[in-house]
């Protein structure tokens, strides 16, 4: 990963831990190369990029998942602040969705349902409200906000 800008390298040692019960995982930096296996590259090290519509493209780099889908950033948007995204694979073809507007403001997505993961209720309006300003997909974080109520639920 010699290419990697140092700002994401940066910024991807910047990742909090997480409490259990949320659903993404991340990788430190040591583990990215092998992160890219079965999306940029397979096992032989043959390129799986491509330009068509649906195409995973050489440019997205897989730093945590999902459920098993890949959270990634596009390595040629620095200037935008790597925006975030996860991508399904869906009938043969990569369909990403932004989940954060910069890497920064992942951060700061996650910061915040980490400090909910540590409360005995969640005050919904108040988590939505500090993670609506860092998204343009509140869809994908209420599910995430779900899961946390239905954890502290069964934990308290």
């Amino acid at each position: 990963m010699e290419h990697l800008s140092s700002v994401l390298q940066k910024l991807i040692g910047q990742i909090p831990d997480l409490h259990e019960a949320l659903r993404i995982e991340f990788a430190d930096i040591s583990r990215l190369a092998d992160m890219q296996l079965g999306y940029a590259v397979d096992m032989a090290g043959n390129d799986l990029s491509g330009t068509d519509e649906g195409d995973w493209r050489s440019t997205w780099l897989v730093f945590g998942y999902d459920y098993g889908d890949p959270v990634f950033v596009d390595t040629n948007e620095e200037a935008k602040g790597f925006p975030v995204y996860v991508a399904e694979h869906d009938r043969d073809s990569w369909e990403p969705q932004e989940i954060a507007k910069s890497f920064l403001g992942l951060i700061r997505i996650l910061q915040a349902l980490n400090e909910a993961m540590h409360t005995q209720k969640v005050r919904y309006a108040s988590l939505v409200a500090s993670i609506e300003p860092h998204t343009d997909n509140i869809d994908y974080w209420e599910v995430v906000i779900e899961g946390i109520e239905e954890n502290l639920e069964q934990n308290f």
